[in-house]
């Protein structure tokens, strides 16, 4: 099975979806493959959607942009990856370190996932 139809079918036996990207994880297909799952649940249409934006997330690594901790700059940049907040109306969350990422899946899951069944 080819790596993208492997992504939707994982996708489609969930009831939620986070991408989770790193700096060192980022490759050239992460954003192919990350775009066939809202693509393939129609979330660019409001009348033809397959499922609630709400229950994917974006969860992007960030460095903090301020000594204050009160504003993440992104780790790496991608286009496509960039474009999904806008084209899918899905949220990004950043994280800084694992802990934090744990805590804000957690958050994802229980506020929007489990709700939203």
């Amino acid at each position: 099975m080819a790596v993208i139809d492997q992504s939707v079918a994982f996708a489609k036996a969930s009831a939620g979806n986070a991408f989770v990207f790193t700096d060192a994880g980022l490759t050239t297909g992460a954003g192919a493959e990350a775009g066939a799952v809202p693509e393939y649940f129609r979330l660019r249409d409001p009348e033809a959607r397959r499922r609630d934006p709400r229950t994917f997330c974006v969860f992007s690594e960030a460095e903090w942009q301020t000594p204050a901790q009160e504003t993440y700059e992104p780790a790496f940049s991608s286009a496509s990856i960039d474009e999904m907040d806008d084209a899918y109306s899905l949220r990004f969350r950043y994280f800084v370190d694992r802990a934090e990422l744990e805590a804000k899946l957690v958050d994802f899951v229980e506020s929007y996932v489990v709700p939203l069944q």
